[in-house]
């Protein structure tokens, strides 16, 4: 029975010191893997419409009479776009349309006669995509898409006169900054090159004639412009 009592006792002081070196040894904290970072999220879309200003000058380049017209001057009009933005990137795209006072002139000769050239375009118009970055309320971003512009070309000599009105069809690109005042107004400025090719033109009324020929024209706007946002974000 003594036997039993010590086997007993000595059980118990073997299970005791064990529990009590667990308590007292320091257990490592559980590792918890951090979640997987959420997602950019899509700011709601924005519509926005604005007015520019601005100026813009073109080259023309043909083989027939006069070979080549630098033409320069102001213009103005209207813009509409959206943008959506995910962080600091911003997508869109953005049409807009100006009225041009642009203009230039040159002389040469037509058949050995003397004349000269004037050229003048009416407007310009462009439609492409934006993509952005965002910096605060300060937005860089570039563009790029299709351009139009009307232009009317007219030649004289001293024994005749013609002209006619062009419209062209080409490509754009370019680049600008944009900056926040307030939650729904904006000021951007912009530049823009446009391409518009050869085109294989006659000019047949009146009694100058002029046998089709290859004109190349490319010109360039500067826009300084203000937008109104009528969702809130960039």
């Amino acid at each position: 029975m003594r036997r039993i009592a010590l086997v007993v006792v000595s059980v118990g002081a073997f299970a005791s010191s064990t529990f009590a070196a667990e308590i007292a040894m320091p257990r490592k904290a559980p590792i918890v893997k951090a979640p997987p970072p959420a997602p950019a999220a899509m700011s709601p879309v924005s519509i926005y419409a604005g007015a520019h200003i601005g100026g813009g000058w073109s080259r023309f380049s043909s083989a027939a009479a006069i070979e080549t017209v630098s033409t320069s001057g102001l213009l103005g009009g209207l813009q509409l776009g959206a943008n959506l933005q995910s962080g600091n990137f911003v997508f869109g795209v953005e049409g807009d349309i100006s009225i041009a006072a642009v203009r230039g002139s040159g002389t040469g000769t037509i058949g050995g006669v003397a004349a000269t050239s004037k050229v003048k375009h009416r407007w310009f118009a462009t439609l492409g995509g934006r993509v952005g970055y965002a910096m605060g309320r300060t937005l860089i971003f570039a563009k790029g898409g299709a351009a139009w512009t009307q232009y009317r070309w007219d030649f004289a000599t001293a024994a005749a006169a013609l002209g006619q009105s062009h419209d062209r069809f080409g490509w754009m690109v370019g680049g600008g900054v944009e900056q926040a005042w307030t939650d729904t107004i904006s000021f951007k400025l912009e530049y823009n090159y446009l391409d518009f090719g050869r085109k294989s033109e006659t000019f047949t009324p009146g009694a100058l004639v002029i046998a089709p020929t290859d004109v190349r024209l490319y010109a360039h706007l500067v826009k300084l412009g203000v937008n109104y946002r009528f969702v809130s974000g960039r």
